[in-house]
């Protein structure tokens, strides 16, 4: 369990504050604050268009239309009560923890506006410049030899202001051997390099020169453009403004109407409000936060198996317990596709096209501890209110497993209060400079917060070396990217190498102890991964950088949020959950399309508004939409209550979240209270990382199952389609000439994420090493047939953690009789005898249901409700995806009530249904809840083995019919399908 007591504070909070008082809002208020430069100010740094639309109009209120009016409204509403600290709408500063109540604070605290040019204006002036002839020049630091030559990632620049990066080959030539061999590992400048190739080639300075251009075109090479992520003081373009009512900023910097001139021309700026004498956090918190972390680790989810398990996994089967450089373990062809990346190119048809991702197999939820705590304490509890809080107490937690995973060497929590109470918007993250680390841009003070972060996570964990990674991601995103330097050391990928470097080329990977190593060959020491910036690394599609983002998160407790919806997903209403006096997560509302175009019909009814609060027990004081987009509305005040209606015809809009201020009296009018957030920085004193050769097995959280010593089991990977043919032509025929020997058997499709068959062979102990010969000799057939990619065999362990020891024997034979009668559909299909498909999917899973539950039709119901409302919300929950659903079912359903008033067409075999009786009577003093998930996941291994892919899909569609179906029974008490 994490101890939540060594947990050390640091000195200063971070405090993001709006400019505006939330107590002073009012909608009436907008007249006077369009007067103010402040708000001008603002809006002309957030939208520049805007600023000038209002400004033809004097900004007077009078002359403005409606859309403008609204748009406006939203803008101050946002200065009023969002911290989000970017542009000039909110304020940030260092405050010291306080030792009693907060002083009441006024708006004659100083202030200054940082300004600098943005990421994409300096790029655009760096590539719109020749080169200089004194330019230092690098090799790109993912460059790698091969024998036919080097490859390396290189990018293109999507219309978005993405790079999109992939993966190109420069052949191999004798001259480019020479001049990389000249210049890896150090920078020259040009000249030195153009002198060296005219001495080395004998050609003309004006041809060599070409050549460098072409290399540097290309990027196998890279130019020092001044242009960088990582910002040294004093050594790049900044201009500090005293932030008073009396500055007007168009005009500062230039032309009114234009914006400005030279570097710090909008729209190409980047902004930060920096306030002193911001107040912060009371002292008593700590001990709040304390035990908050603690109740987390038992709450959050533990992440389930990423692509670095997967990587982890394929590395040991290639390269076993070798050390392999980075760059090669990563490449396509030579090591493994990090995350299914392969990034080999795109034909320049596609270029500049952005492709949706492709629909992935989703994870099976499973039902966990933490969904029982919740099912019993909220769902099930009959005391509390409809719209209560729930309320956790150490009794309720007391059973709950701790992740058994540290918590990483530094964590932020981001926070607010009142009313009394902490409430926590975010929680963990690889480290604490993850959420500061960008404001080190604006001025040295907070430069140093971060540096202290980094220090401690040093002095804590001495034998690694901790490197922030320097990489562009995206020209309109890269702004928080933007810091001074946070560690000592540096992972350049795309960029010019920085000082202290650590290049990739110089790393290597191994795998010890299930732990995915990163080591700096040149000295030996593991290298720990750093991303200081919040940006969000699955935004940016380099194998090589999202890979290195991973490995932060790997083996600590970074993620301690708290979600109820993903414990539940598809709800309408999720309660606040709270423990002692800190908010986990606030009560949410989602409003249906349906109630929004109720609510929205013209004209617009407070009324009506007020009787759907009572209905669905909304608060007067709420939060509408998401992310920074979101915003805040009195109810009780009917021009907020008009105004809230005009903003929920956006479907932005339709997510409602209670709103705890920062009093308890509601939205004051008047006064100077301001709706602060904080970010606490965290770091944990113990050591975290080892270095090479140390133990690292207390990182295995749970212990593995026993092996089944009576169980053979083997992966063929294949194409979907020729899986089915070999387990059809191949696997079954052997199975039906040695069915005396095998007692059991089962098979599975699966994606991990390449398409394979999983089969397991329950045979007597005795004859297992004769089994696995005879498997051996056929799997060596099927692989003459070219149908396959690999074949190995590997160790069963059953998933008691899912399904208990005294249940598991009852599932494997469930398992097994559901492949025999899948296995039957399946040949009469391909024989052209199939049982009016595409009925009998949807009757065979009705049956199984109806079996488990012995024809109760109100249980059938409530787990087709629950589980039919999950997948409708993995897919989206569009309502037009649900339309579409309902109309399929009504072309089915003639069918199939037709064939479940003849009995359910051979629904289910006699075998399985027996299999199904004695699971559901072995299960019969489980919770509800529990013999709900069994049933569900036994119906989804039977989609997964009758479709040979779209698996997910499909078993959504069929839990629709089965709702369908179900509700149907129960009002009409049509016969068992059984």
């Amino acid at each position: 369990m994490i101890d939540s007591k060594r947990i050390v504070f640091l000195d200063q909070v971070f405090v993001r504050q709006p400019v505006f008082s939330s107590s002073a809002y009012r909608v009436e208020a907008l007249r006077a604050a369009l007067g103010l430069n402040v708000f001008k100010n603002a809006l002309w740094l957030a939208s520049p268009e805007f600023y000038r639309e209002l400004d033809k109009k004097g900004f007077d209120f009078d002359l403005l239309n409606k859309k403008e009016r609204l748009t406006a409204l939203k803008f101050f509403n946002r200065m009023s009560f969002r911290s989000t600290p970017f542009g000039a709408f909110a304020g940030f500063g260092l405050a010291t923890w306080l030792q009693g109540k907060p002083a009441k604070h006024g708006m004659n605290r100083k202030s200054w506006l940082h300004l600098l040019p943005s990421v994409k204006r300096e790029l655009d002036l760096r590539d719109g410049s020749p080169m200089k002839a004194g330019a230092l020049i690098s090799v790109n630091p993912t460059l790698y030899k091969m024998n036919t030559g080097w490859r390396y990632s290189r990018y293109e620049l999507a219309d978005s202001g993405k790079l999109l990066f992939f993966i190109y080959m420069l052949e191999h030539n004798e001259t480019d051997e020479l001049l990389l061999a000249c210049i890896t590992g150090r920078t020259a400048a040009a000249d030195e390099l153009i002198r060296y190739l005219v001495d080395l080639t004998d050609c003309t300075p004006e041809e060599a020169s070409a050549h460098l251009d072409y290399l540097l075109k290309e990027q196998v090479l890279l130019a020092d453009s001044k242009v960088s992520l990582l910002l040294e003081v004093g050594n790049y373009k900044k201009l500090t403004l005293d932030y008073t009512e009396g500055l007007v900023l168009p005009a500062a910097l230039g032309d009114k109407q234009t914006g400005s001139k030279g570097d710090f021309a909008q729209p190409s700026l980047y902004a930060g409000l920096e306030t002193d004498g911001l107040t912060g956090l009371e002292e008593h918190w700590q001990q709040e936060i304390r035990a908050t972390i603690r109740i987390l680790d038992l709450l959050a989810p533990v992440p389930p198996k990423n692509a670095l398990d997967k990587f982890s996994a394929d590395f040991l089967l290639k390269f076993g317990d070798e050390k392999v450089p980075l760059l090669q373990a990563l490449d396509p062809d030579l090591g493994i596709a990090f995350d299914g990346f392969q990034h080999a190119g795109d034909h320049e048809l596609l270029k500049g096209l952005e492709f949706r991702e492709a629909y992935q197999q989703a994870e099976q939820v499973l039902w966990t501890p933490v969904h029982q705590l919740f099912m019993r304490i909220w769902l099930q509890d009959r005391k509390r209110g409809d719209w209560d809080p729930v309320i956790l107490t150490d009794h309720d937690l007391a059973g709950l497993p701790p992740s058994g995973l540290p918590l990483p060497p530094s964590l932020s929590v981001f926070c607010s209060t009142g009313d009394g109470k902490l409430i926590l918007h975010n929680t963990g993250g690889a480290t604490a400079t993850a959420l500061t680390g960008r404001f080190s841009a604006f001025s040295s003070d907070f430069g140093s917060f971060c540096s202290t972060v980094a220090a401690a996570e040093t002095v804590a964990n001495p034998d690694v070396l901790f490197a922030e990674i320097l990489q562009f991601s995206h020209l309109k995103t890269d702004n928080i990217n933007r810091r001074s330097p946070v560690y000592k050391f540096v992972i350049p990928l795309n960029c010019f190498p920085a000082p202290h470097s650590i290049l990739p080329a110089d790393l290597e990977v191994c795998i010890q102890a299930g732990e995915i190593l990163l080591l700096h060959r040149v000295t030996g020491k593991r290298v720990i991964a750093r991303l200081p910036t919040a940006f969000n690394y699955h935004h940016n599609d380099m194998p090589l950088f999202r890979f290195l983002c991973a490995l932060q998160y790997k083996s600590v407790r970074a993620n301690l949020d708290f979600d109820p919806q993903k414990l539940f997903p598809g709800m309408n209403f999720y309660p606040r959950i709270q423990y002692a006096q800190s908010v986990l997560s606030l009560a949410r509302w989602h409003v249906s399309q349906p109630e929004i175009d109720e609510l929205t019909v013209q004209p617009l009814s407070i009324s009506r508004l007020h009787l759907f609060c009572r209905k669905r027990g909304i608060p007067v004081r709420i939060m509408a939409g998401r992310g920074d987009q979101q915003m805040v509305f009195d109810l009780s005040d009917d021009q907020e209550a008009h105004f809230f209606l005009e903003v929920l015809q956006d479907p932005a809009n339709s997510v409602i979240t209670e709103f705890i201020g920062n009093d308890t009296s509601g939205l004051k009018r008047g006064g100077d209270n301001f709706c602060s957030q904080f970010i606490v920085s965290l770091v944990n004193p113990d050591p975290v990382y080892f270095p090479p050769g140390r133990d690292l097995s207390r990182y295995s959280a749970v212990p593995d199952a026993p092996k089944r010593t009576d169980w053979i089991y083997i992966k063929i990977y294949t194409t979907d389609q020729s899986g089915e043919i070999i387990l059809l032509d191949t696997l079954i025929p052997w199975i039906e000439q040695n069915k005396a020997r095998i007692s059991q058997w089962f098979f599975v499709r699966y994606y991990d994420p390449d398409s394979h068959l999983r089969v397991r062979f329950r045979v007597g102990s005795a004859d297992v090493e004769n089994i696995q010969y005879e498997l051996q000799c056929l799997t060596g057939d099927i692989r003459q047939t070219g149908l396959v990619q690999k074949i190995y065999f590997d160790t069963y362990r059953p998933e008691t953690g899912r399904y208990t020891a005294g249940l598991i024997e009852k599932v494997e034979d469930v398992f097994f009789r559901g492949s025999e009668d899948v296995v039957r559909y399946l040949e009469l299909n391909r024989a052209g005898k199939g049982r009016t498909d595409p009925l009998w999917p949807v009757l065979h899973c009705y049956g199984m249901v109806t079996v488990f539950f012995d024809g109760n039709r109100e249980q059938i119901v409530g787990l087709c409700k629950w589980v039919s409302a999950a997948f409708l919300a993995e897919h989206g929950g569009e309502k037009k995806l649900k339309t579409s659903m309902d109309g399929r079912f009504r072309d089915l359903r003639p069918g199939l009530t037709a064939l479940i008033g003849k009995g359910g067409g051979e629904a289910l075999s006699g075998l399985l249904e027996s299999a199904l009786r004695r699971l559901s009577a072995a299960s019969a003093g489980l919770p509800f809840p529990v013999r709900q998930q069994l049933i569900a996941d036994m119906v989804h291994m039977q989609v997964n083995r009758i479709f040979s892919s779209g698996q997910r899909r499909h078993e959504a569609f069929i839990w629709h019919c089965l709702l369908k179906l179900g509700m149907t029974a129960l009002k009409q008490q049509m016969p068992d399908c059984r």
